[in-house]
Parts: C-alpha cells; sequence; structure tokens
C-alpha cells in the first residue's frame, strides 16, 4: 500500500519505520528543523532525520496549508499522522484512497489533544494505549477503529512509556492498514471525554500543599518536559527522580537531608528527593549535591518560583 505519513518525534519514528518496513511510503511530511542547545543549531526532526537517511520524499512545511496541493499530487492508499503537531486541513483529509489514520497516544475519548501520555502518568493511571482513529476537522474527535491497551508501571517516565507505545504501535500499524476493512468505526463516547493540552512551565512547579504521590506522579510527567521546579534559599532547584516517604512535617519543609535523599514535607506525607540540578550545573544524584550544597539544611522552605508553598 501507498502511505503519506506526517510526523516528527520519536513516538512518530517508530511508526514511520514500522511503515516504511512494510508498505511503500511515497512521501513524509514533518516539522521544519529548530534551533536546539545554547549554540541554537538548526536540528532535523528525528522523523526528518530518517527519512532523509533512507531516500524517502520529504517536505517541512511551515503550514501545511501551504503544501496541500502538492501533497494531493502524490497518490496514497492512506494518510497516517502520529505526533505530527499541526492540524490538518480538510482537503487532505478527504484525499487518500480509503482514510486518513491518526495514531494516538491514548484511549480515546480519555485525553483528547498534545499531551495524552504526560496527562496519563500524572493522574496515576494503571492502564492507557494506541487508538487508531479517523481523522477530522476537530481535534482527536474521530470515530475510532482499534484500540491496543498497554499496563502502565508505576516507575514509567513520560520516555518510559512513550517508547513502550510507540512499540507498541510498530508492532500493530502494519496489520490494522492492512485488514482495516474488517474494523467498523465506533463513535467516541463524548460524555467521557477529557482533555491533555499543551504543556507549559507552569506544569513542573512543585505545589507542597499537594500530597506526596500528587507531586511524585507529577514529577514522572513532567520532569523530562517542561521540567519539575521549586525555590529554596533563593535557589531554583530542578527535580528528576523522587519518591514517597511518611515522614512528615509543615508542607514545604525539609525534614532531612542525607545522603539517601532530601526528605520534604507535603500536604500528606514527604517525598524524597534523590536526583537535581542547580541552574548552570549538571544534573546530579543527591550525595553529590549535598556535599558542595551545605546550605541546605533541615528546617528550611520550599516554595513554587511564584513563592506559594
Amino acid at each position: 500500500m501507498k502511505i503519506i505519513f506526517m510526523g516528527t518525534a520519536s513516538f512518530s519514528l517508530e511508526v514511520l519505520k514500522a511503515l516504511h518496513a512494510a508498505h511503500e511510503v511515497v512521501l513524509v511530511v514533518s516539522q521544519p528543523d529548530k534551533e536546539v542547545g545554547r549554540k541554537k543549531i538548526q536540528t532535523p526532526s528525528l522523523v526528518s532525520d530518517y527519512a532523509t537517511t533512507h531516500q524517502l520524499p520529504l517536505i517541512k512545511p511551515d503550514r501545511l496549508k501551504d503544501v496541500v496541493d502538492e501533497i494531493i499530487a502524490v497518490e496514497c492508499d492512506f494518510i497516517v499522522t502520529a505526533s505530527f503537531g499541526q492540524f490538518v486541513p480538510t482537503k487532505l483529509l478527504q484525499h487518500p484512497k480509503k482514510k486518513a489514520i491518526n495514531v494516538h497516544a491514548s484511549l480515546l475519548p480519555k485525553y483528547r489533544g498534545a499531551s495524552p501520555v504526560h496527562q496519563a502518568l500524572l493522574h496515576g493511571d494503571q492502564e492507557t494505549g494506541i487508538t487508531y482513529m479517523e481523522m477530522v476537522k476537530e481535534m482527536d474527535a474521530g470515530d475510532y477503529y482499534l484500540q491496543e491497551r498497554i499496563s502502565i508501571d508505576s516507575h514509567w517516565t513520560t520516555s518510559d512509556l512513550m517508547k513502550h507505545l510507540a512499540a507498541l504501535a510498530a508492532r500493530t500499524i502494519s496489520s490494522f492498514l492492512e485488514e482495516f476493512e474488517l474494523y467498523p468505526p465506533i463513535q467516541q463516547d463524548t460524555s467521557k471525554v477529557s482533555f491533555a493540552p499543551k504543556l507549559s512551565k507552569e506544569d513542573g512547579y512543585l505545589d507542597f500543599t499537594n500530597p506526596a504521590s500528587t507531586i511524585v506522579n507529577q514529577v514522572r510527567a513532567f520532569a523530562e518536559e517542561p521540567g519539575c521546579r521549586f525555590m529554596i534559599h533563593d535557589q531554583e532547584i530542578k527535580v528528576f527522580d523522587v519518591s514517597m516517604t511518611s515522614h512528615t512535617g509543615s508542607p514545604g519543609e525539609v525534614v532531612l537531608v542525607s545522603h539517601e535523599g532530601i526528605m520534604i514535607a507535603c500536604g500528606h506525607n514527604s517525598i524524597r528527593i534523590t536526583e537535581l540540578q542547580l541552574p548552570g550545573k549538571t544534573r546530579q544524584h543527591v550525595s553529590a549535591f549535598i556535599q558542595g550544597n551545605t546550605w541546605l539544611r533541615p528546617g528550611m522552605k520550599g516554595a513554587t518560583p511564584h513563592g506559594r508553598i
């Protein structure tokens, strides 16, 4: 089958690899190159890099609507999108001989939107999956054809869960397309819709009035992007690895500093921080951090960057 593929990130890459191995990828559409790092080096997306390496036809438009005619000139059986990052114009949705299909990283109608993997971890879900759905004008609102489920390990971070979902999609995408006619469309239950909005820096601010379990899930979800942080002693500390403990104290209070972790009291129970980072410094294990930062002592108070506990 002939496939036009649209995608950008690591999740997209695994889907593209599977399609390329089993079908004819006649065009790849990805996001434009972005400036990366302090030197702001123009860097292609993972999908763009793969397409270039394997000599697949590639376009990287700033706006998809500007290249609609160019894409329509390419015949295809399916358009497949996975973490693409732009809305697809209606004219393109009507172009394939069969369907325009989106591979969405949640069990719709749960978590429509840009951050379904993050939201599953933030809410402490024990299960998630992927949904093969028809693309329509409204975001993630189309009928779905097939859902594949996966259990979530309690220690997984966003990148861990993303890798497992990408592998699940890679294992199932080709057979789904080949057997597409066997799957009748299923309308989403609109009474069960929830949303997964774009991430912002504020998503990572740690509010110690919340229960420790909430903060642990927040760090699992957001430590990698947009980053989890709090203020203490006029320092902004980024947090990468935490667990829950039973220590008690006033919310935000540092109750223990040891080579096994920095314990900070929360609204219920406390968190143990074992990996953290100061601005301009490298990510450190807590044992190395406390050796170079003797100012951190029990009784100090942590707060969000807005000054809230």
